[in-house]
């Protein structure tokens, strides 16, 4: 993965996988390679999980269907006649 120039980027699992963290785009972050030696398997705080959540949401058009949430979506968009 690439970043800003130069950044090579890695994919880490935000809940480590040795501490039962699922290989699954919900559970994955691109992170530097410094930043992702730092964090190695530590559990995220409550607060480091609420930050990523806010910012993942920030990546996203609210229209973009998401599994999760069913009927919030494009179906919801009413169509012009």
């Amino acid at each position: 993965m690439q970043g800003a120039p130069g950044v090579v980027l890695e994919a880490d699992h935000v809940i480590p996988w040795v501490l039962g963290g699922r290989t699954h785009v919900d559970n994955g972050q691109a992170l530097c390679t410094p930043h992702n030696r730092r964090k190695a398997s530590k559990y995220p705080t409550r607060m480091q999980l609420a930050r990523l959540a806010m910012v993942r949401r920030s990546y996203f058009d609210d229209r973009v269907p998401d599994p999760r949430r069913p009927g919030r979506g494009w179906e919801d968009d009413e169509v012009a006649a």
